[in-house]
């Protein structure tokens, strides 16, 4: 494995986490029929209720939108989750006969997974697209780093190449041929590259990035229940692209 490089801002540590969470009375719909409805999660939104009963969450949000459009939210099957700081596509069921052959493509991996990531490290790595097949492992501890090549390690893939560079920092777009734990943040790490403001997996701590700069901007799919191939886009968030901006990468 690469070592990573050496950024310093020399900036104070962030906030904890439950004080950079977002409020939110609604996120917006990508797309939606019968069987299933795809959202864009904000960034510094958790995808699930915890222990915090104050602390919202997508679900919540997204039961509570759906409640006050229809009379009552329905049916919401969870097949996939985003890590907390990460922004993007979230599809969820709307009936139960949905749910097999959803989940069956994201057991397979038949689906076609892109994110983007604002990032910067070790850059030479990534000269022309990089397919990285590092296998990865659970955290040693509880919202601890996945273990790269490690005991018990499962096959993870990624093809990895950069959007634009400028200087130190660039835009990436990773394909996931599968889709494990921090599987993007932890096969950058590998090549030596941090994604802006993802302290966990060894970025300085800037205080004006409050959160891992990592976006899921693409899913392809076959709808479960009519077979019809689907690509759903998510734009880029706001924090994100203002990032870009600042760097020269957009």
């Amino acid at each position: 494995m690469h070592k990573p490089s050496r950024h310093s801002f020399n900036m104070p540590a962030l906030p904890p986490i439950s004080e950079r969470d977002i409020r939110v009375d609604s996120v917006e719909i990508i797309y939606e029929d019968e069987a299933i409805i795809a959202v864009n999660k904000p960034a510094r939104l958790p995808m699930h209720a915890n222990l915090d009963l104050e602390r919202d969450h997508l679900v919540g949000v997204l039961s509570r939108q759906l409640a006050r459009r229809d009379g009552d939210s329905g049916y919401l099957g969870v097949h996939h989750r985003l890590d907390w700081g990460t922004s993007g596509i979230v599809i969820f069921t709307r009936t139960k006969s949905a749910n097999a052959p959803l989940a069956r493509q994201f057991e397979t991996h038949s689906l076609a997974k892109v994110y983007w990531a604002l990032v910067y490290g070790e850059l030479g790595q990534l000269r022309s697209p990089r397919r990285v097949a590092v296998p990865l492992g659970e955290p040693r501890q509880r919202g601890g780093r996945v273990q790269i090549n490690g005991a018990h390690a499962v096959p993870a893939v990624t093809t990895i190449k950069l959007l634009r560079r400028n200087k130190g920092s660039a835009w990436a777009e990773a394909l996931l041929e599968t889709g494990r734990k921090h599987q993007v943040r932890a096969h950058l790490l590998s090549l030596g590259i941090h994604i802006y403001g993802d302290v966990l997996y060894g970025d300085a701590k800037h205080p004006a990035v409050l959160r891992p700069m990592l976006h899921a901007a693409s899913i392809t799919l076959n709808h479960p229940l009519s077979g019809e191939r689907l690509l759903l886009r998510a734009d880029m968030p706001r924090d994100m692209h203002d990032l870009a901006v600042s760097l020269g990468l957009a």
